[in-house]
C-alpha cells in the first residue's frame, strides 16, 4: 500500500544564468557561492552547477539572496508528487 505525498521543490531555470550571476558577483566557484550562502557543504551548489536541476526552496532562496537577485529569477517553486517509499509485503 502506498501513500502519495506532496512537497515543494525549487527548479533551476537556467544553469547559464546562474553562472553569469556568479561571475557578476565575482564568485568563481561553487565553493565560493556555497560559502556566501552559509552552507557547510559546497555540494548543495556544485550539484546545481553540474547536473541537478532541483533543490529545496530554502537552498534556492539562500542562493538568490547571496547573488542579490530578484526572488524567482533563478528558480521556480513547484509542488511535486512524491510516492511513499514504504512497501507492505503481501500476505502469504
Amino acid at each position: 500500500m502506498t501513500r502519495d505525498e506532496w512537497r515543494l521543490t525549487a527548479r533551476l531555470i537556467s544553469r547559464r544564468v546562474l553562472r553569469q550571476h556568479m561571475a557578476y558577483r565575482k564568485l568563481k566557484t561553487g565553493y565560493a557561492l556555497a560559502k556566501a550562502c552559509g552552507f557547510k557543504h559546497p555540494s548543495r551548489v556544485n550539484n546545481l552547477l553540474r547536473d541537478r536541476t532541483t533543490c529545496s526552496p530554502d537552498t534556492a532562496q539562500a542562493i538568490e539572496e547571496a547573488l542579490d537577485v530578484v526572488p524567482g529569477s533563478l528558480f521556480t517553486v513547484e509542488v511535486v508528487r512524491v510516492a511513499d517509499t514504504q512497501h507492505v509485503r503481501p500476505a502469504a
